[in-house]
């Protein structure tokens, strides 16, 4: 312990400062203890290191260890004198016959000098070895094919979240089951929690597909190209934009409307894009009339809520009304939310749909190219 108080400093003011002494006393009684009994091996068999309490108390929770006994107890012997290990790599004594250089060279090379030798396990069962298992899910490789996988090439394993209004013993089977239905196979329930008596068991379901996906079926949508911000800036300040925006229906959030907007996160308005921000649960027809009221050149809905698809009821409802108003040729109509794709959107009748992951920059994009058809 010499210079150990160069290395450590005590902190006289808190609790250790005040126990400092009493602290080293119960050490030294601990000690002496240890010697007492015969040393600190036996302290250990006796169970005398414990993680709670403090000396002389005992809680029980002492993890004791015989001295003579324990795994691989007996199983260490001094090596003979004339001892000999034919491998390349040895740690100790190895008496190395004088005929021979190396130790390995008595069995001309060891594995790691000669692969050859090396006999996998896997090439011992003609049944289940590396080569089968590969020629099994050899349509998976550089191939148009795919199939969910986890541990291994095309294993089939995917992970479901699945939530119940049951208690956690019940809902545990009932995940399995609703698994079984859906087409699993090998289903189990990996994870569970509940997240309140009350409300009911929130599970994570393991399971296995039969199936495989061939990606040249596969519709997917191109996904647009965004414009740098430098062109959109430039095309803003020659020609300026004004929107007005608002989240609809009975709907209260905000802060994904506010992040596509507001300069500080990246926003349209970091473009040069002006707007007007109507707040939450404003009536479509609030919007409209707002629109007309500004001459904007684009309306910007947010919607969250998707009971009874009624986000996708005032996505119809606000074109629509746009119709109706006599100015859906002259306004952009743009819907953004975490439910929202752009399919659904245009499908309503709207000019895009923004969901999760987009950002202002795509926003702002899409206005400036869709402004320039409207304008052709």
């Amino acid at each position: 312990m010499d210079g150990f108080r160069e290395m450590v400093k005590i902190d006289r003011e808190g609790p250790l400062g005040k126990d400092v002494r009493e602290l080293k006393e119960r050490a030294i009684l601990f000690m002496e203890e240890i010697l007492e009994v015969g040393g600190y091996f036996k302290a250990v068999e006796d169970g005398f290191f414990v993680d709670s309490g403090e000396y002389p108390e005992r809680n029980g929770d002492g993890i004791a260890r015989q001295i003579e006994g324990g795994i691989g107890y007996g199983f260490v012997y001094e090596r003979d004198e004339d001892y000999f290990a034919p491998v390349s790599v040895h740690y100790g004594y190895n008496n190395i016959p004088k005929e021979f250089k190396k130790a390995s060279e008595a069995i001309g090379g060891d594995t790691f000098e000669d692969r050859s030798k090396i006999q996998y396990i896997d090439e011992l069962d003609e049944n289940d070895n590396v080569n089968v298992r590969l020629k099994e899910v050899a349509k998976y490789y550089d191939t148009n094919l795919v199939k969910p996988e986890v541990e291994w090439r095309a294993d089939g394993t995917v992970l479901l979240s699945i939530f119940l209004p049951l208690d956690e013993r019940t809902a545990e089977f009932a995940a399995i089951k609703c698994g079984e239905k859906m087409g699993l196979e090998d289903v189990t329930v990996v994870h569970k929690q509940v997240m309140h008596p009350s409300e009911g068991t929130y599970c994570e379901v393991k399971g296995k597909v039969n199936f495989d996906i061939n990606i040249d079926e596969l519709v997917i949508p191109e996904k647009p190209e965004v414009m740098s911000e430098a062109e959109i800036r430039e095309e803003i300040q020659d020609k300026p934009m004004f929107v007005v925006a608002a989240t609809v229906g009975e709907d209260e959030h905000s802060v994904g409307l506010k992040e596509t907007l507001d300069i500080k996160h990246g926003g349209i308005e970091g473009f040069g894009i002006k707007y007007e921000y109507l707040g939450t649960s404003c009536p479509v027809e609030k919007l409209v009339d707002a629109a007309i009221e500004t001459n904007a050149d684009a309306i910007l809905l947010s919607t969250i809520i998707t009971h009874d698809d009624v986000h996708i009821k005032n996505m119809k409802k606000i074109n629509d009304l746009c119709i109706e108003k006599g100015i859906r040729d002259k306004v952009m109509i743009v819907c953004g939310g975490t439910q929202v794709t752009n399919e659904t959107a245009v499908d309503a009748g709207l000019d895009a749909g923004f969901g999760r992951g987009s950002h202002g920059i795509d926003v702002a994009s899409f206005l400036v190219k869709r402004r320039r058809e409207m304008n052709k």
